[in-house]
């Protein structure tokens, strides 16, 4: 690892508190070139790296981040805002990531067919297409050579570098549509290999012969847990028929969890990340409300005793939204469900 010589930074805070974490270099032209320039380098050698000597780096690097769980997970909950409890399960499911790739050995054996036209047999190989800052020394750690996990911070610039630049050959995205409809476009165009995970609009539907208490305990978790700050979270629900006279009942639920810092034990709802994003979903509230849907619970306004300045934003439910409402058509991105009515008759229909 070496320090950036860039004289322009990225200052990270921690939304429970708005004090300064940490200021990230914004890498420069020079320094993004040179980051390509030393995975292309590693690549020569740890491209012909037996199957079994990266699955040896991969099972310590996999050691070494269950030794590091908790300073992973403080970290994610510092700079994102997470409870420490969600925070362990990121890590823990990185963590299954990096086993999955330790016992991958099998799977890279190539392929070969004999005669499969006269006098022709063909063959495939498997080869890697090449190659944040705990991780990076615990992969260093764990034997990863230097150059094969290179990790550059930016804006703009940084993303249409890793667009443009031949050597890199394929980009994977996650995050909102914006950027995301960008760098898919533009890299395409130049010829890469884009995965691009935008951003997602989930929906659940809960018909009316489903277990009541069932169901409404595990949309409370999936609507609201990571304070709605994951892709997965679940912003609408459809309820069908009868189901929709258990609405009410989900109220006292959301209103029960604990809001507040994560590093705070009995916290179920951390801090959104940035005031950006807190000002993003209470505008987002406010327009179903002047669009016609009903505020069941408004967690717009939300405080915190010993966080003054945190990004809080409590379990908001929205009932009598309807598809043309902004809050529907749009990621919230925070601790708000819409619910959707829908007749059994007329649900049926759509299917």
């Amino acid at each position: 690892m070496r320090e950036s010589e860039s004289k322009s930074f990225i200052d990270v805070y921690n939304p429970a508190t708005q004090e300064l974490v940490t200021r990230v270099p914004e890498a420069s032209q020079s320094e993004m070139k040179e980051a390509v320039d030393a995975a292309s380098k590693a690549f020569e050698t740890w491209g012909k790296t037996s199957v079994v000597t990266r699955q040896r780096v991969m099972l310590k690097l996999q050691q070494l981040i269950r030794d590091n769980e908790l300073e992973l997970a403080k970290s994610i909950t510092v700079e994102n805002g997470k409870t420490l409890a969600d925070a362990k399960g990121d890590v823990f499911r990185g963590l299954e990531v990096v086993e999955s790739c330790a016992f991958l050995a099998p799977s890279m054996m190539g392929e070969t067919i004999e005669g499969l036209s006269d006098g022709v047999d063909t063959y495939s190989i498997r080869q890697p297409l090449g190659a944040t800052m705990l991780l990076a020394e615990l992969a260093k750690e764990a034997g990863l050579p230097d150059g094969v996990l290179n990790i550059i911070h930016g804006g703009v610039d940084c993303v249409n570098f890793i667009c443009d630049d031949p050597a890199i050959k394929a980009i994977s995205f996650v995050g909102g549509n914006a950027a995301g409809e960008h760098i898919h476009a533009r890299g395409t165009g130049n010829g890469k290999r884009v995965q691009s995970n935008m951003g997602a609009k989930n929906h659940g539907t809960v018909m009316p012969d489903a277990d009541k208490e069932s169901v409404l305990n595990a949309l409370t978790g999936a609507a609201f847990g990571a304070a709605g700050q994951r892709c997965m979270a679940l912003s609408t629900v459809i309820f069908v028929g009868q189901a929709q006279q258990w609405i009410p009942s989900l109220v006292p639920l959301a209103r029960g969890l604990v809001v507040g810092s994560g590093m705070d034990e009995g916290v179920d709802i951390g801090p959104l990340i940035t005031k950006q994003s807190k000002e993003r979903v209470e505008s987002l509230i406010a327009s179903a409300e002047a669009e016609g849907a009903t505020i069941l619970l408004d967690g717009r306004g939300a405080s915190v005793d010993g966080y003054p300045l945190g990004n809080f934003v409590g379990p908001t439910i929205i009932d009598n939204v309807t598809p043309d409402m902004t809050c529907y058509k749009e990621e919230i991105f925070g601790p708000v469900v819409g619910t959707v009515l829908q007749s059994l008759p007329m649900y049926m229909e759509m299917q």
